[in-house]
């Protein structure tokens, strides 16, 4: 079993209901109204925020985005460093 790293969000992450997010050729631009910010999100981000949808657990994003990529290893520490900084910006809960 591989090492788990902790991450400071819900278990079952979910975006903030207040973004506005926009596909755009290489991820996301999502707009937080709450804070007057945009963000540009890379693919690898992107395909992290789509997921948190409240009903898929924080196992379950590190599993789809190692298939989505074809990783060999579960991309543990890089989803919960994601999901860590999509917090700090408010993106998700």
């Amino acid at each position: 079993m591989g090492l788990v790293y902790p991450c400071a969000v819900s278990e079952r992450p979910r975006r903030a209901e207040e973004i506005e997010i926009n596909p755009i050729e290489d991820g996301l631009v999502v707009y937080d109204p709450r804070r007057d910010r945009v963000h540009h999100l890379n693919p690898t981000a992107s395909v992290v925020l789509e997921l948190c949808t409240g009903e898929i657990d924080r196992a379950e994003i590190v599993s789809l985005v190692q298939a989505a990529y074809d990783l060999d290893e579960p991309p543990e520490r890089e989803v919960g460093d994601c999901l860590r900084q999509l917090r700090d910006e408010g993106l998700v809960e």
